[in-house]
């Protein structure tokens, strides 16, 4: 898909290095919706999240949750490399959107 294609590109040099110099100190949160099927060709697969936890790894991501990231916020720490997802439409398909992000060791927020 050009969506995978476009993120697999900003997550990658230059664009990676760019956006660490623009958003200095700040978290990233990426919300996602609904799994990829045939009634929704728009979603997320299994396979995208593992491809996406691998990329923002290289890059030396921090991954945590969202409420850990609303702490270290409270409390003043920089933000600086930490990542937060959540999945939150509540459909029944973002059991297996969950499973793929644990799996990967990586907490997500539902």
């Amino acid at each position: 898909m050009a969506g995978d294609s476009l993120v697999r590109m900003l997550a990658g040099p230059p664009f990676s290095s760019m956006g660490r110099t623009l958003l200095r100190g700040r978290a990233s949160i990426f919300m996602l919706h609904r799994l990829r099927t045939a009634e929704h060709p728009h979603g997320h697969s299994e396979a995208d999240v593992h491809a996406h936890v691998s990329a923002l790894r290289r890059t030396g991501a921090r991954f945590v949750g969202l409420g850990e990231l609303f702490e270290e916020a409270h409390a003043g720490r920089d933000g600086r490399h930490a990542v937060a997802f959540t999945i939150d439409d509540g459909f029944e398909d973002q059991a297996t959107l969950a499973r793929a992000f644990l799996a990967a060791g990586v907490p997500v927020t539902v």
